[in-house]
């Protein structure tokens, strides 16, 4: 398979944190409301102290701070990481870049989920601050999926074939978020932004890219496999047109 998506589900143990850590993408999915975000939260936390529990386990000095923090299975916390950090300050140069290297390469991704128009934004932007403020890592917002009814309709008449029905807000939305996400990132198309939090303030959640589509080209991760296929010809998967259309509300 080209891509092996794992549902983790809810929790906050060593395993499902290990899981999500070694994932080349850690997505993390949350509805828009204010219960939703602070576990989403809480799961942030644990995958980042797992992280370092797990880099640092030979160092009983970082080890002994990072219990600070907060006990990784109840998810408590005790200080800050940014409180962390500035104790960190007295350790050898090397050992202070790596711990900040390791940190910088925390980039969980975010999804909003179930969002209605009337939604505000004002909760998935707490979650990008508190992240920032109290665990000193940043968030890849990868976007949005919108309310759908047929979602609700196929878990009521146990009917998965319409989880993604064609004309529904949700497929719409998750084809945008794989084209802009994964599928740009593998053709490295970087006229599209895979960090959408500067879109978070309005409901329309596409930036212009009128230019630089991709030539369809066997080269393409998708080419075998592509009911599109047209080679030498623009890209109708990544051309900015369908993927407007699928993002605007």
């Amino acid at each position: 398979a080209d891509y092996v998506i794992l549902d983790l589900g809810a929790g906050n143990d060593y395993n499902t944190a290990d899981l999500f850590l070694d994932a080349d993408d850690g997505i993390v999915v949350t509805n828009n409301d204010t219960f939703s975000i602070h576990d989403a939260y809480g799961f942030i936390r644990v995958a980042l102290l797992r992280k370092l529990q797990r880099t640092f386990r030979n160092w009983p000095e970082i080890m002994d701070m990072l219990e600070q923090v907060g006990h990784i299975g109840n998810g408590s916390v005790v200080q800050p990481m940014k409180d962390i950090l500035r104790q960190m300050s007295r350790f050898p140069n090397t050992l202070k870049l790596l711990i900040g290297k390791q940190i910088d390469a925390f980039r969980a991704k975010v999804i909003l989920n179930a969002v209605e128009e009337t939604d505000s934004r004002h909760e998935i932007q707490a979650l990008r601050l508190a992240a920032k403020d109290l665990l000193n890592v940043h968030l890849d917002y990868w976007g949005q999926i919108r309310f759908d009814e047929n979602i609700r309709t196929a878990i009521r008449n146990l009917r998965p074939d319409l989880f993604l029905s064609a004309d529904g807000n949700a497929s719409e939305d998750i084809v945008r978020m794989v084209s802009t996400n994964i599928i740009a990132r593998e053709l490295k198309a970087e006229n599209l932004e895979s960090n959408g939090w500067a879109k978070l303030d309005t409901h329309s959640h596409i930036q212009n890219t009128e230019h630089h589509v991709p030539i369809c080209s066997f080269r393409c991760i998708a080419w075998n496999c592509c009911a599109k296929r047209n080679g030498g010809a623009p890209c109708t998967i990544l051309s900015p047109v369908p993927i407007r259309k699928a993002a605007s509300f």
